[in-house]
């Protein structure tokens, strides 16, 4: 008995009312039987589906119709077992030209039992969408999804896969080679953090050595320059960057920007977005060592900085609801001549900028009646 398979692309979801837009066939070769696009007669636009499978109303305007196409419908699936994924959806629109095949047959739900996700919700196994399932069995498209040959054909490498003992070895082949690399690959990423810890554990045990030596040192028996020199032969820090990495030994530390998280930013960035005063009621995160070890930076979380900025400053949505003698900078600086921040004055409040788009606000400072 031969087998074909069978692909729609339809107006909507329900057959009682919408129409077939485009149709395809092929045979259990990969030959095409029938490839068309169709013109419906009681639709003239279909937004939603036309989103889906991308085909609009001018393109099927010299389209033949389904009465049109069914002698040809007929000759394709006539005594064939016809395979559709998600078959009761399609059948339903072509059940007088099916009635006439061998039988047909769901693709979607004897694939969901193979791939093997089980839903407690239905007791039953999960289906899957036709790209998973294409996606699964290796099916190079070639083209775009949701067209009707192109889903035929990942229908028809799907069938393979779950009637042709040799394609499912193939294939579970493939996968088995993919789950031992992804094991290697995390098995080699387990065993380099362990080396990575290692070499921390151990250069810091070599630097307190070292830097218990250079601080019990004469200061006339090595110069900066040596005492540098051997600082950073041991710890890639120079003296003072070391000395103030002392103060809190047990951050996190990173020595290139890439390996920074976006969360964390260093104080400048902290003092752009908040303002200086923050950074006396936050703690950094980690440290940031660059420059061959002579430059050090604490990494703080902005977004904690933010919190903290939200949890001292009263907003202002309205300028008629902020406290007299309350101004942003730059009403400080066009009315009264004073530069707020070169002058270190401290945000008291917040106003809502209505200008700039989102809720961006900006530090109100507070100034003397006299200005």
């Amino acid at each position: 008995m031969k087998t074909v398979f069978l692909d729609l692309e339809t107006t909507g979801l329900d057959p009682r009312t919408d129409e077939i837009v485009e149709i395809g066939v092929l045979d259990e070769d990969g030959q095409v039987l029938l490839d068309t696009l169709v013109r419906p007669v009681r639709h003239q636009s279909w937004p939603e589906a036309q989103r889906v499978h991308g085909i609009p109303p001018a393109a099927v305007q010299d389209a033949p119709t389904l009465d049109d196409l069914r002698p040809r419908i007929i000759e394709a699936v006539s005594d064939a077992q016809v395979v559709i994924y998600n078959a009761p959806f399609d059948a339903s629109f072509l059940r007088p030209e099916l009635g006439i095949s061998a039988g047909v047959r769901c693709a979607m739900r004897e694939f969901a039992e193979a791939f093997g996700e089980w839903s407690d919700w239905h007791g039953n196994w999960r289906w899957q969408k036709l790209l998973v399932a294409a996606d699964y069995v290796g099916f190079d498209w070639g083209g775009a999804s949701h067209r009707a040959i192109n889903d035929a054909q990942a229908t028809r490498a799907v069938w393979r896969y779950l009637i042709d003992p040799e394609e499912r070895h193939r294939v579970d082949a493939l996968h088995r080679e993919a789950e031992q690399a992804e094991e290697a690959a995390s098995a080699l990423r387990s065993l380099e953090l362990d080396l990575q810890h290692a070499w921390k554990r151990f250069r810091l045990r070599k630097s307190r050595f070292w830097m218990r030596w250079l601080r019990l040192s004469e200061p006339h028996i090595l110069a900066p320059a040596e005492r540098d020199a051997i600082t950073r032969a041991f710890t890639g820090c120079i003296c003072a960057v070391w000395d103030e990495w002392q103060i809190r030994p047990r951050l996190p530390v990173y020595w290139s920007h890439k390996a920074i998280p976006a969360e964390l930013v260093p104080a400048s960035r902290v003092q752009k977005a908040v303002g200086s005063w923050v950074l006396d009621e936050i703690e950094p995160l980690a440290v940031y060592v660059a420059d061959s070890g002579t430059r050090l930076s604490w990494l703080y979380s902005i977004e904690q900085a933010k919190q903290r900025q939200d949890a001292r400053l009263p907003r202002f949505e309205r300028r008629g609801d902020v406290p007299e003698g309350w101004v942003t900078k730059t009403t400080a600086k066009r009315d009264h001549g004073i530069d707020a921040l070169k002058q270190g004055l401290e945000p008291v409040g917040e106003i809502r900028q209505r200008m700039k788009p989102g809720r961006v606000y900006a530090p109100l400072f507070a100034l003397s009646s006299d200005g």
